[in-house]
């Protein structure tokens, strides 16, 4: 290959590289950045005084859930208890006979 050409062929790749590079840069901005914004003290006491709230609600629901299922555990122990101690006083009890009543006579006279 002629330096003629090498030169020409490496004159084209700078100037592609060149366009690349140029198009690649960041664009400059061309406002200020907005303020970053803050919090005011009222707004700051709304959002505690809204979570308290929600957190009151939350744990008065659970305790009412707990309450609930307390009840009825309570409700259902004593017949669960009564059940098991019939168990104990069938099993201590003496097996009565098996004693089945003779068959009834009708009072109807046989002609």
């Amino acid at each position: 290959m002629s330096a003629a050409a090498r030169k020409r062929i490496g004159d084209a790749q700078r100037k592609r590289w060149a366009a690349s590079k140029k198009a690649a840069e960041p664009p400059v901005p061309e406002a200020a950045p907005k303020p970053k914004r803050k919090l005011s003290a009222a707004g700051r006491k709304a959002i505690i005084a809204a979570t308290k709230k929600r957190w009151e609600a939350v744990r008065a629901a659970k305790a009412q859930q707990e309450k609930a299922a307390a009840k009825k555990t309570v409700k259902k122990a004593p017949v669960k208890a009564s059940r098991k101690a019939a168990k104990k006083v069938a099993a201590r009890r003496p097996q009565k006979a098996a004693t089945t009543p003779a068959p009834a006579t009708s009072p109807v006279a046989t002609e």
